[in-house]
């Protein structure tokens, strides 16, 4: 798991305007290059946050990652 803290302060005085993006790999497998065409991602609407499973690996297949950013 990884979780990452970002603050920024603003002492111009002037509104300003920020934007974040993420980028994620997702491995649920054991390789990559195997497992990536078969990894299904959904959003829940209600948080906004990004699911992944592979349905179609015999290990991992019942296994979740997420991703999300909260203000």
């Amino acid at each position: 798991m990884k979780f990452l803290v970002l603050k920024l302060r603003n002492d111009s005085g002037r509104p300003r305007r920020l934007s974040a993006t993420a980028y994620v790999e997702w491995v649920l497998g054991d390789q990559r290059a195997k497992s990536a065409p078969t990894v299904v991602t959904n959003t829940d609407p209600g948080t906004g946050a990004l699911f992944a499973c592979n349905p179609y690996s015999t290990e991992f297949a019942d296994r979740v990652a997420f991703s999300t950013l909260m203000t």
